[in-house]
């Protein structure tokens, strides 16, 4: 881990994360003093380690609160993103440090005989429609083996986690919504880890100030990470997490958990934006939905797993 991420982290914590100080900070203990054992390992909330060789490269992240939603003078704020409720993350969690690549996925598809399935959905000027033609090897648009995997629906997600908890022996998964916008945040309260504005050069998105704007995906990691050391967790593609969609955050559980309850499970929530996105879409509270059975060459996904 770079010097400077560790540092942010121990900032953080000696602040209170994302600002949530007295009471509601109770019980959580600076990131500097929560170390977790793995594989034999000792590692402490920014440390980065594999289960196996052709696994993603995973972050560990520190415990505790947030401030889930938007709070309501934020530009572009939508009202499924409220009501604000904090939320707490008890337990230290690993995520991908990059999204999914197409390369990771292409050693699954090897080893497994997975069918490249087609009908991936691509941008027409006017909508997302499919073309039996675009698969993951063929989106529309060159990408390298470290490039964020597309065009794969919900069912070959579940199948690539399941098959890499089978190479390692460890239960891999999804995020859970509000996980994945407390690793977005990467501990800031701003709309977006970088600050409030878009500016240049800090994403990929229609309008983000750099070469893959509105064209295509960009190497995972291109971009300076957050505070976790977490990299592209805004633009790129959407990603894929657990939960099933709800219209608010009325009764949405505080503890991090997955949420399904009298939600629409065929609408899953993907989070993030994308190359395609507008830029002012880019922030770290923006909530959006999936159908289960879609490819799209704007969406792939992030693994996690518990410790």
């Amino acid at each position: 881990m770079h010097s400077g991420t560790w540092l942010r982290l121990l900032a953080l914590s000696a602040g209170c994360l994302l600002a949530a100080c007295g009471d509601n900070s109770a019980g959580i203990p600076p990131a500097a003093e929560q170390t977790v054992q793995v594989a034999g390992r000792t590692l402490k909330p920014g440390d980065t380690f594999r289960d196996c060789d052709t696994c993603p490269e995973m972050v560990v992240i520190p415990a505790g609160r947030y401030s889930m939603g938007s709070p309501a003078n934020e530009p572009g704020r939508s009202p499924d993103e409220a009501p604000q409720h904090n939320v707490t993350l008890a337990k230290p969690f690993a995520v991908g440090r990059f999204e999914v690549t197409r390369g990771e996925y292409a050693a699954f598809a090897r080893a497994t005989n997975q069918a490249t399935g087609g009908d991936c959905r691509w941008y027409n000027g006017t909508e997302m429609v499919p073309d039996a033609a675009r698969t993951w090897e063929n989106p529309g648009f060159e990408q390298s083996d470290r490039d964020p995997i597309v065009c794969i629906n919900w069912d070959e997600t579940r199948a690539y986690l399941q098959w890499l908890g089978q190479q390692t022996g460890t239960e891999y998964r999804l995020l859970s919504e509000s996980e994945w916008e407390y690793v977005a945040r990467g501990g800031t309260t701003t709309s977006r880890h970088w600050g409030a504005e878009i500016a240049r050069g800090n994403a990929n998105c229609d309008g983000c100030g750099t070469e893959y704007d509105a064209k295509r995906t960009s190497p995972v990691g291109t971009f300076k990470p957050n505070g976790f050391g977490v990299s592209d967790m805004l633009g790129n593609v959407w990603e894929r997490v657990e939960d099933c969609w709800h219209e608010t955050y009325l009764t949405a559980p505080a503890d991090g958990a997955v949420w399904t309850v009298a939600g629409n499970c065929a609408q899953r929530v993907t989070r993030g934006a994308a190359w395609l996105s507008d830029a002012p879409d880019v922030r770290a509270s923006l909530r959006n939905w999936d159908l289960a059975p879609n490819r799209k060459n704007t969406l792939g996904f992030r693994v996690a797993r518990s410790l």
